[in-house]
């Protein structure tokens, strides 16, 4: 992903671990960061130092899915949510909090 696609990305992601990436099938990799989405938790990506994105933590693919483009990313978050990663409405925001608290 690009740089300046990344940053945009950072500004709706937390990140919560800088540790590198390990997998059963290759050597650790260097992360720039792993993150969580500042209102759906759920959303997890990891985004390695080269620029390479991941979505990840995901019960369909342990691995994860690459998400080579900034609307590759869009795509998969409104595939989950319904909304756009930067555009929640307040009724989504308020949903997720609901969950949160019974959880």
């Amino acid at each position: 992903m690009k740089e300046e696609d990344i940053l945009e990305v950072e500004k709706y992601f937390e990140k919560y671990s800088e540790s590198d990436f390990h997998s059963f099938v290759s050597k650790p990799e260097p992360c720039r960061g792993r993150y969580l989405h500042k209102v759906w938790d759920r959303f997890q990506l990891t985004i390695f130092k080269d620029g390479i994105v991941f979505q990840s933590g995901t019960e369909a693919n342990i691995v994860g899915i690459e998400l080579k483009t900034l609307e590759d990313l869009k795509l998969r978050f409104r595939s989950f949510v319904g909304e756009e990663y930067n555009e929640l409405s307040k009724e989504v925001i308020e949903y997720y909090k609901e969950i949160e608290e019974d959880e």
